[in-house]
């Protein structure tokens, strides 16, 4: 899928999302409002098809810089010069919204011909320019003991851990309110974008997870499941799971019974938050987990912004079913708890071994089965089925996993059972199941690499060609026809950002091979002085598998910027602060010096402007550079309105093809 067809699919979450107020008095909309309308603000953290959240929540806003990509599709009416601003109000807009207070602007930047080329705007919101206070952060840190801090208050430039405020400045969660306005200062034309609503919740249900090393969340609870041997299908299965930290309506509990995941309704208005929850498990869910000894059951939590809990401490249950065979055995995890270590295996295949089960006979045809669980929160299922094979000697009882499968569910769980087909004919026998969780720390997904950066810093003086070249590292797993996808957010201060993404394919023969994006410079340059943030995504369509690398942030310069000297003015008079324009000054010469690094096609643009007070802009056509001298010439009717006026005189150049 193209970067083009992924925002369109957001584009269409965005179209249901966006908000319109038209109960409101004032709100009507009419037709023609309709046909003015502003393409609706596409939040890529909110907007993602299959993964759609009403708001932001704490992996998105615990850095306070990190930005939050935002993008909207051009207009078809729009001019090169227009001003462009992103509003962030906790204050419900009207419908459409109309200009408001200067501090509700988070970002601003002008239209140019890059970006009207390009087809949409680009914008980056960060938990900073939202003024959203570090205290909703370290709400959650303050629960964790004192060793845990260091990591955290790192990110957020903290030396210790201050005291929490005797007022909370924010109820949590609460709404703020994006959108943004297109301003033509030619027509004096300004359109306002409908505004996105977005519930702001960093309470990760559960609270944050001590020991994220490991593949549970220590603060939840096991579940309690009760009877925890199950002898007869007919038998009624409870579970009671303790209240959590945090705990509010919206919260979504799953069970993971033995690998399969059931769904519970959402927590709403009129339960008892702060209770225990009590469920009763369907039978047809324990008939899919199958029938084992020490088979593993878990929960785990979203909210509504999917702040996700990881997975609980699971609690062991025994499944009967006298006629099931002898479960499978996994090399490594033969013993109780069944964990199963891939840093120990270091690279080499999971061995599995089917044991001599009841009523084995020679030439008995066995499959066997992997079902892997991720340990991501959308816990997709990596099933791996090995052909049927006849079984002569014991070397036929040994099955191998390729160790990219296991890889991809580390910190997961996995399921192993068999069938056997009897030599002799008759129905396949079901084995009883081995349930496994997997371990291991040296697998997650590295952050990209921009090639050209020294440490940190990518230095756009130092570069040699007119692309650099951003490196995914190997990662484990790797499989040819992985779709990994780069996401390229840039940010200067409250100007303008920059949100792109494009996409490579893995290919054939390409599993031990670095992929290398080669971005252009254009999406490069107008991010001096600002921060590139970069992130990678790998999507395994064989397993219907997506994985999120953590992000890297740069800080581009440019330590060759080229610096332009002022214009001078024959026509003025006096000197520094002293000097000024005759008003009766028939026409006011302003020449470029020939010390500008100016290029054959650059096209040069002077520009008036007030201190104080707002004098119609003089209509200076812009000129095309071609070779010195080069002067503009200003009339007396453009000067009058500057009369008794302390203003600037300044030229703007935009890079010809020169």
């Amino acid at each position: 899928m193209s970067a083009e067809e992924k925002f369109l699919d957001q584009l269409k979450i965005a179209e249901k999302n966006v908000s319109f107020d038209t109960d409101s008095p004032g709100n009507e909309r009419s037709g023609n409002q309709l046909e003015n309308d502003l393409n609706p603000l596409v939040i890529s953290d909110m907007d993602s098809p299959g993964n759609e959240r009403k708001g932001l929540g704490w992996n998105e806003l615990f850095d306070p810089t990190r930005p939050v990509p935002m993008s909207a599709r051009l207009p078809e009416v729009v001019r090169k010069g227009d001003h462009i601003s992103l509003f962030w109000t906790l204050t419900k807009p009207p419908t459409p919204p109309q200009e408001g207070p200067e501090e509700d602007r988070i970002q601003f930047y002008e239209l140019d011909e890059a970006t009207v080329e390009r087809g949409w705007l680009s914008f980056a919101a960060t938990r900073e320019l939202m003024k959203i206070p570090d205290d909703l952060v370290l709400e959650l840190v303050r629960k964790l003991e004192p060793e845990h801090h260091p990591r955290f208050l790192q990110a957020l430039k903290l030396e210790r851990l201050p005291e929490p405020p005797a007022v909370r400045e924010f109820p949590e969660p609460f709404f703020g309110y994006f959108y943004y306005s297109i301003y033509d200062p030619e027509s004096d034309d300004l359109r306002f974008s409908n505004y996105r609503e977005v519930l702001i919740d960093l309470q990760v249900p559960g609270g944050l997870d001590p020991r994220p090393e490991t593949p549970i969340n220590e603060f939840l609870s096991a579940p309690f499941i009760d009877p925890s041997k199950i002898e007869s299908p007919e038998t009624e299965v409870m579970v009671t799971v303790e209240a959590w930290e945090f705990m509010q309506t919206g919260d979504e509990l799953t069970l993971v019974w033995n690998g399969v995941r059931s769904k519970r309704d959402p927590l709403k208005e009129g339960d008892a938050i702060g209770d225990p929850v009590v469920f009763r498990v369907p039978a047809d869910i324990i008939e899919s987990g199958g029938s084992g000894d020490n088979l593993l059951v878990y929960y785990e939590i979203r909210d509504e912004v999917r702040n996700y809990s990881r997975p609980s401490p699971p609690a062991y249950v025994t499944v009967e079913d006298p006629n099931a065979l002898e479960a499978p055995e996994v090399e490594g995890a033969e013993n109780p708890p069944y964990r199963l270590d891939l840093d120990a295996l270091d690279g080499a295949d999971v061995v599995i071994f089917l044991p001599v089960y009841d009523g084995y006979v020679r030439g008995d045809t066995v499959t066997m089965h992997w079902i892997g669980l991720t340990a991501d929160a959308d816990a997709m299922p990596v099933p791996y089925d090995w052909p049927a094979r006849i079984i002569n000697n014991t070397r036929d009882m040994l099955f191998e996993l390729p160790f990219a499968l296991a890889a991809l569910v580390v910190n997961g769980s996995a399921n192993v059972f068999y069938e056997s087909q009897p030599a002799a004919g008759g129905a396949a026998r079901p084995s009883k199941r081995r349930s496994i969780s997997i371990v291991g720390k040296s697998f997650e997904l590295l952050p990209p690499v921009l090639q050209e950066a020294v440490g940190d810093i990518i230095d756009l003086a130092e570069l040699t060609e007119e692309v650099v070249h951003v490196r995914i590292p190997l990662y484990s797993g790797q499989r040819e026809a992985d779709e990994v996808t780069l996401f390229w957010t840039g940010q200067v201060g409250d100007g303008e950002g920059m949100t792109w993404s494009t996409e490579l394919i893995v290919p054939p023969g390409g599993e031990e091979t670095e992929l290398v994006f080669d971005v252009s410079l254009p999406f490069l340059e107008p991010l001096v002085t600002g921060t590139l943030t970069l992130s990678y995504s790998v999507f395994t369509p064989e397993f219907d598998l997506r994985r999120l690398s953590s992000e890297v942030v740069y800080n581009v310069v440019d330590s060759g910027e080229v610096h332009y000297p002022a214009p001078t003015c024959a026509q003025l008079e006096g000197t520094g602060d002293d000097a000024f324009l005759p008003s009766d000054t028939a026409i006011a010469v302003f020449d470029i010096p020939n010390t500008a690094p100016l290029r054959d096609g650059d096209l040069v643009t002077l520009h008036f402007a007030a201190a104080s007070g707002t004098p119609p802009a003089p209509d200076i056509p812009t000129q095309e550079f071609k070779a010195f001298p080069f002067q503009f010439s200003v009339a007396n009717e453009d000067i009058l309105p500057f009369e008794e006026v302390d203003m600037s005189v300044t030229y703007s150049v935009e890079r010809g093809k020169g």
